[in-house]
């Protein structure tokens, strides 16, 4: 019994060992990763931007076309993560939060890189939002240059088909190997057959 029990968890162990891959969740950045350094949304406070993840997965970092105005100086940004029941009802429950160090003037073509903890997963064809906040007031976020529209928000206030602010958001996907559905279904088949046996 003892054996079996054993067998039964090692099966279950190594079928739950899937490779975890990166994988690009969401992007609006055309296929050099550029975007429009010659339009932004701002200067402002803070802008949202709607958008629906192409993979399920958690998040672990974003990419941000944010920059200052020349009349401005390098600031702090705020970078939070939400979720929302439907499409454009704007950011809604907070599920992380994290800040960054823009020192990208208006123009640059260098994206602002952000990290999250790994545990906020994102599904596939749910809508999100990602919000960027500057106490100063001197925010940017570049367009996207392959004409990308949606929601986005500013300073809160909501608004819809408009150019959204160019960004990528990364995370990693478990999948399944073969030979771990195989032991899957093996580890089930054991437990069956030992469940079976212990009724009669």
């Amino acid at each position: 019994m003892k054996l079996s029990i054993a067998f039964n968890s090692t099966l279950f162990l190594l079928a739950l060992n899937s490779p975890v891959n990166a994988a690009v969740l969401y992007s609006n950045l055309d296929t050099s990763n550029s975007f429009d350094t010659s339009s932004a949304w701002g200067n402002t406070y803070s802008n949202a931007m709607e958008f629906t993840p192409i993979a399920s997965g958690a998040i672990i970092s974003a990419d941000l076309a944010l920059s200052f105005s020349t009349s401005f100086a390098p600031y702090t940004a705020t970078i939070s993560l939400y979720s929302s029941a439907n499409s454009g009802a704007g950011p809604d429950i907070l599920l992380e939060s994290t800040t960054v160090n823009v020192t990208n003037p208006f123009g640059s073509d260098t994206l602002t890189s952000v990290s999250f903890s790994g545990l906020s997963t994102l599904i596939s064809g749910q809508f999100y939002w990602l919000k960027a906040y500057d106490s100063n007031g001197g925010q940017l976020w570049n367009f996207n240059n392959i004409g990308v529209q949606g929601y986005f928000s500013q300073n809160d206030q909501s608004f819809s088909n408009y150019t959204l602010g160019a960004f990528r958001i990364n995370g990693t996907t478990t999948v399944p190997e073969p030979s771990s559905i195989i032991l899957l279904a093996l580890g089930l088949g054991s437990i069956l057959v030992t469940s079976t046996k212990r009724r009669t």
